[in-house]
């Protein structure tokens, strides 16, 4: 069998019949998750902090984990400190052509600061609350 060349400049050895795969460009990059806790941060060090981890899949036992900060995003770096509450999902990151990568995402959690005036009017209306129901006078 003589050797073909395509207009393309490449040699053709025999019948060659690619399979083409439809490349789905509508596809985003997503994650699937394998794993996911809610925790706490008990102690801070230099190098990691010790956390109180709660499997938010199944109702097994609290964890304690040491976690290197290295593991912490930039912005996130700053929330650490005792009492910063985080989720941890451990999973796949999925490409848009399906390949996958493990993954281990820390986030923390970011709540708005009260103001001054919204915390003298969340105590009085608590205060009013209580006081109806003659638990305080």
């Amino acid at each position: 069998m003589k050797p073909e060349i395509s207009g393309l400049g490449i040699v053709l050895l025999g019948s060659f019949n690619p399979k083409m795969y439809p490349f789905k460009l509508h596809r985003q990059t997503r994650f699937e998750s394998l794993q996911k806790w809610r925790g706490v941060v008990l102690e801070v060090s230099d190098e990691y902090f010790l956390a109180r981890l709660v499997d938010m899949e199944s109702p097994a036992p609290d964890e304690e984990a040491e976690i290197l900060k290295r593991e912490i995003s930039d912005e996130d770096l700053q929330l650490i400190e005792p009492g910063a509450v985080f989720y941890w999902n451990i999973g796949y990151q999925v490409d848009p052509s399906g390949q996958k990568k493990r993954a281990s995402v820390i986030r923390f959690r970011r709540l708005p600061i009260w103001m001054p005036k919204e915390l003298s009017d969340a105590k009085r209306w608590a205060e009013n609350t209580l006081s109806r129901l003659n638990i305080i006078e």
